[in-house]
């Protein structure tokens, strides 16, 4: 399969907007023309598995790991060829995918025209250092994809004593740091945030304004907190919020700023430590419609929040 697709174009951590479109054969797939489906997946990779890729082992328990891959990915395939109008973008934890295989799995799923943000295994760079990035492959059109990497410039408070104590230590992909993507495509503007880079004020507030859709692969054990944090973001960049956590401790979902409470969880799934999915549409026509509209909006009832102070309307 990983013939099968050309890359039209890749994009690696840019500081500005990057308009997907402008490469593809579809032209301005930045226009929603079909509000799109998010599929959050709830995968288990356990201990043994971060341990492996944090020494740069083969993966661990490749049987169970591909069995699990297999189920949620073939859904998520079947699911998307039931309505191929909709565009269908699936996010997997942090971590999750181990190096090696993600050519295979992003190529099976571009072919079916399903776009991906994926964490990916520790890549190790020479000096004992490690890169913990997502990717996004999003398909333009005509066997082309477009891809995206983003990387963690920070790491999280254990995973910061788990590098340290392989001697090892954590680099952003690129120097000096550059604050990642925002790319325009038919997910809208769409953002990453890796796992604990919710917690960082700089990565966050490096958004506003710039997305309609923000991704989290997540590999997080204080979901109560994440709660909190998930909630007061949606709101903060006024974007959907996609949580795709590590199915040791669950939780994963869709938040939204709606105008009422109970309607801002468009997804939501517990399941630990088992596979599975959950999913929601986006109803990316009227929020992006919103954002354009400044504070006061033109809808007569609108159902979004009042957008944040400062929010710079129509970019």
């Amino acid at each position: 399969m990983r013939g099968s697709l050309r890359f039209n174009t890749t994009l690696h951590s840019p500081t500005n907007e990057y308009d997907i479109s402008a490469r593809s054969p579809y032209g301005d797939l930045q226009i929603v023309r079909k509000n799109p489906r998010l599929v959050v997946a709830n995968l288990h990779t356990t201990d043994a598995a971060f341990d492996c890729a944090l020494q740069g082992l083969p993966p661990h328990g490749i049987r169970s790991r591909v069995d699990a891959l297999t189920h949620v990915l073939d859904t998520i395939v079947s699911d998307a060829g039931d309505d191929p109008e909709r565009p269908t973008l699936a996010v997997l934890p942090e971590l999750s995918i181990p190096r090696d295989w993600r050519f295979t799995i992003v190529n099976y799923l571009a072919k079916n025209n399903v776009g991906v943000v994926a964490g990916i295994e520790y890549a190790h760079l020479g000096g004992k250092r490690v890169v913990n990035e997502a990717i996004a492959v999003i398909p333009t059109g005509y066997s082309t994809v477009a891809a995206c990497a983003w990387s963690k410039r920070f790491a999280a408070s254990h995973e910061e004593t788990l590098i340290r104590s392989k001697g090892l230590r954590l680099v952003p992909r690129s120097a000096p740091y550059d604050g990642g993507a925002s790319l325009k495509c038919q997910f809208g503007r769409l953002g990453c945030l890796i796992c604990s880079e919710i917690l960082e004020v700089n990565r966050v507030s490096n958004l506003f304004g710039r997305v309609d859709v923000v991704c989290v692969p997540a590999w997080n054990q204080d979901t109560m907190s994440f709660d909190h944090l998930v909630q007061s973001t949606a709101m903060m960049l006024h974007a959907y919020v996609a949580v795709a956590n590590n199915s040791e401790h669950s939780d994963c979902r869709v938040r939204s700023p709606r105008k009422d409470s109970w309607a801002r969880d468009d997804a939501r799934l517990i399941l630990r430590q088992r596979n599975g999915m959950v999913s929601a549409i986006l109803e990316l026509q009227s929020l992006t419609q919103f954002h354009g509209a400044g504070p006061l909006g033109t809808m007569v009832e609108p159902e979004w929040k009042p957008l944040p102070p400062g929010y710079p309307v129509g970019r």
